[in-house]
């Protein structure tokens, strides 16, 4: 018989080779775990509540399942990692007892949820519809190819301190569907994490966020430039600024995420050498970021 219970310390490495091995099955990935178990094995930890608060289905002793929950007050929302299924009665047996366990974990505050599985994974979207969740517009996972252009005429410089409340309000500007997360690009004290922006007369023009992760890749989180000057130039300067921060410290390979229908941001990412790697259709349940 399969028991739903929380993450043992012990089983972590188990259960991340498990998931390493549905992650790099376009039917079956799910959620933005890294797709490396040593990776995955870090990652799981740091979710909110550590190992207690993530649950996982066991039998004859073994984990066969996981659900994480990746959950914020503000925006009160669930960001699911998962359901994750390797053995058990059932692949939506298992998945549903984990989902009833994991929510009921959730702080009363969070009622905004979201499953973001590959367009290719017909399970997942099967179980978020089977629950009530309805499908939004897709985003495009893009990783940099091997040739990079050099930089632009631009000069991209480091964002500093003095410049963070510009940032905020403009990365509040650009990125509403954020949930007032405007501090969040600007934390001073992360290593791993750079902001660089391009700044003219008037202020601060646009920006761009990259990041090196877990798994030793790179991200390129966020890329803004005011409405009103765009298409000089300007985006393109800064996806490359990101892109040779992330390759100076050897994080690789470099991707981004942006949503499908974007189509002058995706001509931008496609000049520079990105290519799709994968296309997630999100499942929300409680709120929606689609116009």
């Amino acid at each position: 018989m399969t028991v739903i219970q929380s993450l043992r310390a012990g089983d972590v490495d188990d259960v991340a080779h498990h998931i390493e091995r549905l992650q790099r099955d376009p039917e079956q990935f799910t959620g933005d775990l890294p797709i490396d178990a040593a990776a995955i094995a870090e990652a799981l930890p740091a979710l909110p509540g550590g190992v207690a608060c993530i649950v996982v289905a066991v039998s004859d002793g073994r984990p066969v399942g996981l659900l994480g929950a990746d959950h914020a007050t503000d925006p009160p929302r669930v960001w699911w990692q998962g359901p994750f299924v390797w053995g058990g009665e059932g692949w939506r047996a298992v998945a549903d007892r984990l989902y009833t366990s994991a929510r009921r974990r959730l702080p009363p505050q969070v009622t905004q949820e979201e499953f973001a599985p590959d367009e290719c994974n017909a399970r997942v979207q099967g179980f978020a519809r089977a629950h009530g969740f309805h499908a939004e517009a897709a985003s495009a996972v893009l990783v940099l190819g091997e040739r990079l252009p050099d930089p632009g005429d631009d000069a991209v410089v480091p964002i500093t301190a003095e410049d963070h409340p510009e940032l905020a309000r403009l990365h509040d500007l650009l990125f509403p569907e954020a949930g007032g997360a405007g501090d969040a690009p600007v934390e001073v004290d992360d290593p791993d994490r750079v902001a660089l922006g391009i700044r003219r007369a008037g202020g601060l023009v646009g920006y761009v966020i990259a990041r090196c992760l877990l798994d030793g890749s790179g991200s390129i989180e966020f890329v803004g430039v005011r409405p009103d000057l765009r298409g000089r130039g300007h985006g393109r300067a800064l996806v490359l600024a990101g892109v040779h921060w992330l390759q100076r410290r050897q994080c690789a390979p470099v991707h981004l995420t942006i949503r499908e229908d974007l189509r002058a941001g995706r001509a931008l990412y496609a000049a520079v050498g990105f290519v799709e790697e994968r296309l997630v259709r999100p499942w929300r349940k409680g709120f929606t970021l689609d116009p």
